[in-house]
């Protein structure tokens, strides 16, 4: 088998093969700063969709009530967060970023919080110290896909624990 080389031609693909390898990177690197939570789908399909919290569980925002419109019971207002950095999503079967706008949530950053995992350990303090407006940090077990009008949300958090500012955890440390 002969290989034709051309002068030059092969340096210009290496420089241009070098200068997507670098843009690349950097994307990456930019992309991963910018999530506070990753998270892995796999679209199995008919309700059998498994979302995975990847990494770290521990986020930060701000407590505040979501509301929709249900098509029967009307309003619904429910507790939740919104989180400073929004969550990244990641389709592990299809290998692609999963996109923000299938779920009409811009960035991701709007959760509710309809259960505390805080019976046993936390005996209601997290109940307790919630409020609108409040900055936290909060630690993250499970996270739900919100698919239909009972969910003022696309996603909902289960949390185990929170941190006001700098505080100590309010159920265990961390």
């Amino acid at each position: 088998m002969k290989l034709l080389l051309r002068p030059n031609g092969n340096k210009r693909t290496m420089k241009h093969l070098l200068s997507i390898l670098i843009f690349s990177s950097y994307i990456s690197l930019a992309s991963a700063d910018e999530c506070s939570l990753n998270i892995s789908y796999y679209p199995y399909g008919d309700g059998g969709d498994i979302w995975e919290l990847k990494d770290k569980r521990i986020v930060k925002g701000t407590l505040a009530k979501h509301s929709t419109i249900h098509p029967t019971r009307g309003e619904i207002i429910q507790r939740g967060i919104v989180l400073e950095k929004p969550i990244c999503i990641y389709d592990e079967i299809n290998k692609t970023i999963f996109k923000s706008e299938y779920f009409n949530d811009e960035d991701y950053t709007d959760f509710i919080i309809p259960a505390f995992y805080d019976d046993e350990v936390c005996k209601g303090k997290i109940k307790e110290i919630y409020q609108d407006d409040l900055d936290v940090t909060i630690s993250i077990s499970e996270i739900w896909r919100g698919g239909n009008a009972n969910y003022a949300t696309a996603f909902a958090f289960i949390i185990d624990n929170i941190q006001l500012d700098d505080e100590l955890w309010v159920c265990k440390i961390k």
